[in-house]
């Protein structure tokens, strides 16, 4: 999974800052499906995310700095939900 935030700010002197903030993560899915008739199914199941690598980027003007960030962690995701096959 790829993900990218920028965010964007005014100082009082109108100095504009941009900061962009991007991460590359690994996920893992688990899901269960369940027939209840031949048109309904129950699911459900649960993601977990970890970062490999990720990257920030400040840039103000014609000054620009890039630099590796290190991020530690994970992200846990349940879902659950109802399907229909019609």
């Amino acid at each position: 999974m790829y993900e990218s935030i920028t965010r964007g700010a005014d100082s009082d002197n109108s100095l504009a800052v941009v900061i962009r903030y991007s991460t590359f993560s690994f996920i893992a899915n688990a899901d269960l499906l369940f027939h209840v008739s031949d048109s309904l199914a129950l699911f459900g199941g649960v993601s977990v995310a970890t970062p490999l690598s990720s990257q920030a980027e400040v840039t103000s003007g014609d000054f620009s700095i890039d630099s590796d960030v290190t991020v530690s962690g994970y992200t846990v995701l349940g879902k659950l939900g109802v399907a229909l096959s019609l």
